[in-house]
């Protein structure tokens, strides 16, 4: 077919309803690979074909199904969208196009065919509609497909950034489905993550709600009704986190920013002495977005992060601020509580106040401010220097900074909320419990599983460890006394020691405390922690050893 030009519309009609049909993680990782080599050559073969006034009809007809499309199919059509975006474009396939990729207002006519203007809209929102797709499966299950499916996202937001790279509004648009907020919210006050594009956005501001997420495209007169729907709970994994950062170094090469390393430079001033004009500041602060959002999700990976005392990913931030000047010092101010520490921020604030800009300056000194409450964390060095910052910008700076230290930290009292007898989530757990009760007792086990690693309140805790013991059966105490009945082993005085009972006591005792969990494999990997820990400290002697080793390995044999 892609031989004979008079077979190009029905091998593009065929090919085209190819990349509509539902795709579903393959069985195994050879067939996942071969899936998208497939889907890749499909698209080749595409482009080889003139797209026309039937081609334009399909391509719109499959554009205003995508929505659909992203909803009901577990795996997003990303290739598809990216194919729409290239070729039902009005502006870049019909305008003439500049040396740095950008197009002009100039129309060839000759290009024009039976190209509208609204198609933009229709590619754009196929395209919005792709990015802010979740997958439907595990990326615990499937690591090769979320990969793909991540990377194929990450080439197609390249190519929405690089070609609305000065539209303020179109560039809030697509990092607000790029930057989910069910997955980690970065403001406090806003529910979307591109509030900082969003808040200078004049057709957002006119038409859209404050604080919420925009829809596209907006409503002409009423305002817009959000309709809740299905959408299947992401977790973060380390490698999302690690994409998101990488993604954010690319966005920065697109917009022609600075690539070094250097981390000690002042505020305002470029790291290696040369001019950043030739940069997109649009671009560039789309990056130092993208590289807070990894931060965050790198956190939520990351349980210890508030107690880290060095981060390649906070250094490149450091960075990205000290070029951007006041408009990344004043997205820290706001989002840093939950993406650095107060060390970190204290620091960067530190670096701010050393730069030529009064406004800069003046903002670095707010940013001292806001960390100030947890001055309990910082060292002497970096509080005097976060008091002398906004004393330079005046008493009344001063006083609300030595009323910030006094004052009990906020952060304190929200995580002494974790602690309550009845924590505001109690009702939700209640509820999903009974719930799990009635399915069974394997869906009870994976509840009591789920609730042992998301709930912190000790008193919940202890309630459903209660109701396990008097719901589960108990497993049988296999290391007890042998029955009178039963040819017991003459002992065996060179080795029935004070030292040996004390141990074999101790250890079965561990046993049958560990096998009450309900998940056998955390329960066999707990035991085996435990028992390493004791024969450290214990020291004892080799044959004591072998014959706890050898009843450890019958218990976990058995249970197995």
């Amino acid at each position: 077919l892609s031989t004979d030009t008079a077979n190009h519309s029905l091998m593009f009609t065929f090919l085209l309803n190819v990349l509509q049909c539902p795709k579903y993680p393959m069985a195994t990782k050879y067939l996942q690979v071969k899936l998208y080599y497939l889907e890749g050559e499909i698209v080749s073969l595409l482009q080889t074909v003139n797209v026309g006034g039937r081609e334009l009809e399909q391509l719109r007809e499959a554009a205003v199904q995508m929505a659909n499309a992203v909803a009901c199919q577990i795996v997003p059509p990303i290739a598809l969208a990216h194919f729409i975006l290239d070729r039902l474009s009005y502006v870049f396939n019909v305008c003439e196009v500049d040396q740095s990729g950008q197009p002009n207002s100039r129309v060839v006519p000759t290009r024009l065919g039976a190209r509208r203007p609204q198609d933009d809209d229709l590619a754009l929102k196929a395209a919005l509609d792709a990015v802010g797709a979740r997958p439907l499966f595990s990326d615990e299950d499937y690591p090769l497909l979320s990969e793909a499916v991540r990377r194929q996202k990450g080439e197609l937001t390249i190519a929405l950034l690089t070609r609305h790279r000065d539209s303020t509004e179109k560039l809030g648009l697509i990092l607000d489905r790029l930057l989910d907020p069910s997955i980690h919210k970065m403001y406090s006050w806003h529910q979307s993550n591109a509030a900082y594009f969003l808040d200078r956005d004049p057709v957002y501001l006119k038409r859209g709600q404050r604080g919420q997420r925009p829809v596209f495209p907006f409503p002409p007169h009423s305002p817009p009704v959000v309709r809740r729907r299905f959408m299947p709970v992401v977790s973060t994994t380390e490698a999302h986190a690690h994409y998101m950062h990488e993604l954010a170094k690319r966005v920065l090469t697109e917009a022609g920013g600075s690539q070094s390393s250097v981390v000690f430079a002042p505020i305002g001033q470029n790291p290696l002495g040369m001019s950043s004009r030739s940069s997109n500041r649009k671009l560039h602060m789309c990056a130092f977005l993208i590289g807070m959002y990894a931060i965050g999700l790198h956190n939520q990976v990351c349980t210890s992060w508030r107690s880290r005392t060095y981060s390649t990913h906070v250094s490149w931030i450091n960075l990205q601020a000290a070029e951007l000047g006041l408009m990344a010092i004043e997205v820290v101010r706001e989002t840093w509580p939950t993406h650095l520490t107060p060390s970190e921020a204290a620091g960067l604030a530190d670096k701010a106040g050393q730069s030529r800009d009064p406004a800069v300056v003046e903002e670095a000194a707010r940013l001292a401010l806001s960390v100030l409450p947890y001055a309990y964390t910082l060292s002497a060095a970096e509080t005097q220097r976060a008091l002398l910052q906004c004393r330079e910008q005046g008493s009344a700076l001063l006083e609300n900074a030595c009323r910030a230290i006094e004052e009990p930290t906020s952060h304190a009292q929200q995580q002494q909320q974790y602690y309550y007898q009845t924590p505001p989530y109690a009702e939700d757990i209640r509820w999903l419990f009974t719930i799990s009760v009635q399915l069974g007792t394997p869906y009870f086990v994976s509840f009591l599983d789920a609730v042992a690693k998301a709930v912190s309140s000790p008193f919940l805790l202890f309630q459903f460890a209660m109701e396990a013991n008097t719901r589960l059966p108990p497993y049988p105490q296999q290391y007890s006394m042998p029955p009178m009945n039963r040819s017991v082993p003459p002992p065996q005085p060179s080795h029935s020691t004070k030292a040996f009972a004390h141990a074999h006591q101790l250890l079965v005792a561990a046993i049958a405390a560990f096998m009450r969990i309900p998940h056998a494999p955390t329960a066999h990997t707990l035991l085996e922690d435990f028992y390493r820990h004791v024969k450290k400290q214990k020291a004892w002697k080799k044959d004591v050893q072998h014959r706890l080793g050898a009843l450890l390995h019958e218990a976990l044999n058995q249970q197995r």
